[in-house]
């Protein structure tokens, strides 16, 4: 019997893949005006630059995804830039996230219906309150019996300490729960390896680009959050 169910929030829950495109843009805006790189040149190798460090960073500190990280490594051998420079570009960032930052239309509505415990694991974005302001301004922040961050677990996914708090303070088995991701490697691999459900939703440019590839670890795709409902 399924008990509980298990989110991933970026490109699961929410739109990440169109909320960063537009961020990249409008932060490239700057970039260009300032330090005279076209808006789309930067939106393009920023793009890289989040692939690469997203990739780099799995299983490790929460701080590798950190954006005056990845500002710097862009800047590096190409423009001068101050690091009080390089905190007023990641709080301009930051800032777009929040105002771009939009649900999947049918998310709520799937939340709402689902009768089982819901928990959210997710990694942070530098720091917890980051998150929770976007998960606060999308209105789902109390949507969840538990929310955790890599900051609370101090690593990023996959780690084992994720589901065991969940386990533990939800009181279930993993064999009693579904983990839903958009990364297969990231959020269904270990979570299979511990007995649970996994599914695999296909969204943002993540999922697309491992669409045609097939994982043992995966029970089950979807392409929209409605069909978790059939899955459950």
């Amino acid at each position: 019997m399924i008990r509980c169910v298990i989110f991933d929030f970026d490109d699961t829950l929410e739109d990440f893949w169109t909320t960063k495109r537009k961020t990249h843009l409008e932060v490239g805006k700057y970039i260009e005006k300032k330090y005279g790189v076209k808006k789309e040149k930067f939106a393009e190798e920023f793009d890289a630059i989040d692939y690469h460090f997203t990739l780099a960073g799995i299983g490790k500190n929460p701080k590798s995804y950190d954006r005056d990280l990845w500002f710097r490594y862009f800047a590096k051998n190409r423009i001068k830039i101050t690091e009080s420079e390089i905190k007023k570009l990641t709080q301009m960032y930051w800032r777009a996230v929040l105002k771009y930052a939009r649900l999947y239309p049918e998310t709520k509505t799937v939340l709402k219906k689902i009768k089982q415990k819901k928990a959210m694991i997710t990694d942070s974005d530098g720091t917890r309150e980051i998150k929770t302001a976007r998960l606060k301004k999308l209105g789902i922040y109390n949507s969840f019996d538990i929310i955790l961050t890599s900051d609370d677990t101090g690593q990023n996914k996959p780690s084992r300490k994720f589901y065991n708090i969940v386990c533990k303070k939800l009181k279930v088995k993993p064999e009693e729960c579904v983990m839903v991701g958009d990364k297969p490697e990231v959020d269904l691999k270990l979570a299979k390896k511990l007995g649970m459900k996994t599914v695999w939703i296909v969204k943002g440019d993540w999922a697309l680009k491992r669409k045609n590839k097939k994982f043992g670890y995966v029970d089950c795709r979807i392409n929209s959050l409605k069909q978790l409902l059939i899955v459950l």
